[in-house]
């Protein structure tokens, strides 16, 4: 397996250093494990053997062939940090947002913040339980619909939980930092895409002063993080 990186990762003492400098010396065997696999994966089922010349859908069919085999989307932080040393911004954020979306399907709904304890119960009663099944069957109109008929939850309860399963699309936008955006009226990936970095926090900061939120405004690095990753999202939910 250690041929594979002698021979495709060129650079592969530049991204140690990378790893280093980010404060994750401990990680360097795991991520170069990780790495691995995804080279082998390349050798075996593509045309390409360099980590740089994989496209969008051969990276797209490893991650649905292999996410099986692993506890968490976490296994997709190396590969997307290798990406992030390379300047590979197109793949770096392919990653973030196949991250995403694995997370939202262990994520449960009841997790977010301020969510009702009756909302959720009922929901679970019809199989929606985590935040990928929210958005299944929940982020349409005609869906909400549905599931208004069937357990008689308020169709702004609803959409409420949708557009949090949404904002989580995004790594980081859990429990507390979905809330805070949709309360503070950033409610759609769209809306936040068209923020700066500087003004998503400022809106965060007049949100928490004026309600009392019990939360902080996130830092430059993660709200840059936001922005950047809204602006390749699409919303999902319909209203």
């Amino acid at each position: 397996m250690q041929f594979f990186f002698e021979v495709l990762l060129m650079d592969k003492e530049g991204f140690i250093q990378f790893l280093k400098k980010k404060g994750k010396e401990r990680s360097v065997p795991h991520y170069l494990k990780l790495l691995e696999v995804l080279e082998k994966y390349l050798n075996e089922n593509t045309k390409h053997k360099d980590l740089d010349e994989i496209s969008k859908e051969e990276l797209k069919d490893f991650i649905t062939k292999s996410k099986d085999n692993y506890k968490s989307y976490q296994y997709l932080r190396p590969i997307r940090d290798y990406y992030r040393f390379r300047e590979n911004e197109e793949m770096e954020y392919l990653c973030n947002e196949y991250m995403g979306s694995i997370c939202l399907e262990t994520y449960k709904i009841s997790q977010f913040m301020g969510v009702d304890k009756e909302v959720t119960t009922k929901l679970k009663k019809i199989g929606i339980v985590t935040a990928h099944q929210m958005l299944e069957k929940g982020a349409t109109i005609e869906g909400r619909k549905k599931i208004v008929e069937q357990t008689d939850i308020p169709d702004e309860r609803l959409l409420e939980l949708a557009k949090l399963s949404n904002l989580a699309r995004v790594p980081g936008h859990k429990a507390k930092r979905a809330r805070l955006y949709l309360d503070a009226g950033i409610d759609t990936l769209e809306k936040m895409a068209k923020l700066t970095a500087e003004e998503l926090i400022s809106k965060s900061e007049e949100y928490i002063q004026k309600s009392g939120f019990a939360g902080s405004a996130p830092i430059y690095a993660d709200a840059k993080f936001s922005v950047e990753n809204a602006k390749r999202l699409k919303d999902v939910v319909e209203f």
